[in-house]
């Protein structure tokens, strides 16, 4: 069996997102290797290339990578690269809120959203995690919506973009 750092070497010269997709698709059990390397922060490519992968698995096929939700939560309430963080609430996004770590990963994606140096990206997918707990906690609407609305005027047409998509999707789960 190859070892998983190959294949992610292996992945990150070819960058073929379909190949390693199919194989982790095909070879579930292996799953656990990347989520591994993320936790241990491994030094980089890993940990990019490896959560970087599982953004696209979790697309495919999210039940694969839900055992790992847990997994995923330590990880973003952990101090992480941009890269990481963004890619796996990224992957987040794609669960129901989970009662594990439930207020403490609330807490993290707003600190996420209000950290200017932060990369639109981790903002904007902090923004769609949110709306799961919108949708669990209604009352928190107006509150989440105004944080977010506070933080728009100096930002990037990505951020608003964002965040009128936070908005949509808020309404469409109400």
């Amino acid at each position: 069996m190859t070892k998983i750092h190959d294949l992610l070497e292996e992945f990150r010269k070819s960058l073929n997102m379909t190949f390693y997709v199919n194989y982790f698709y095909e070879n579930p059990t292996r799953i656990n290797e990347i989520v591994d390397i993320i936790k241990r922060q491994e030094k980089h490519p890993y940990s990019e290339y490896g959560s970087w992968i599982l953004t696209h698995l979790v697309k495919r096929d999210a039940s694969l990578i839900r055992p790992y939700q847990k997994d995923l939560i330590d990880i973003i309430l952990t101090k992480q690269n941009q890269s990481v963080a963004r890619n796996v609430v990224n992957i987040l996004q794609f669960f129901e809120i989970s009662n594990y770590m439930e207020s403490e990963l609330l807490d993290r994606y707003i600190s996420f959203i209000k950290e200017n140096e932060n990369k639109v990206s981790l903002q904007v997918y902090s923004m769609y995690c949110l709306v799961a707990y919108v949708k669990k906690y209604p009352e928190l609407k107006d509150e989440l919506t105004s944080l977010i609305q506070l933080t728009t005027s100096e930002k990037s047409a990505a951020y608003k973009g964002g965040f009128k998509n936070f908005l949509n999707k808020i309404k469409k789960s109400s």
